[in-house]
């Protein structure tokens, strides 16, 4: 008796953590590209990749930088992307989806130090 219940509790709590595996985010912004000095803007250009590593789809992303960065899209993977005085939304990124959009531009000198 007493080893039944201690072998449904284990299992109870290994489906539990299985679950909470799957359902948990993965979402991810990575930068590997800052232009500070180009010939097309005045301030620096910042390209960068999301990419949902999760096993569920993400919806209504949004990315918020600092109030001293003034933003202007150059190139996009995807065409829903929006940008809305400083912050960059997207509504849905399928499950192992990756979207590159490439550069963005900050009018500042200041740069983007810890913007993300």
């Amino acid at each position: 008796m007493l080893l039944t219940i201690f072998t449904t509790i284990i299992g109870a709590l290994c489906i539990t953590g299985i679950l909470a595996a799957v359902k948990s985010r993965w979402l991810y912004l990575i930068t590997p590209k800052l232009y500070l000095n180009t010939p097309i803007s005045d301030g620096q250009i910042l390209s960068f990749t999301i990419f949902n590593a999760g096993f569920l789809p993400e919806e209504d992303i949004v990315i918020t930088f600092k109030q001293v960065c003034k933003f202007e899209l150059i190139a996009t993977s995807k065409s829903t992307l929006l940008i809305n005085d400083k912050k960059i939304t997207i509504p849905k990124i399928a499950k192992f989806e990756s979207m590159a959009h490439s550069s963005t531009k900050c009018n500042t000198s200041k740069g983007l130090k810890k913007q993300v």
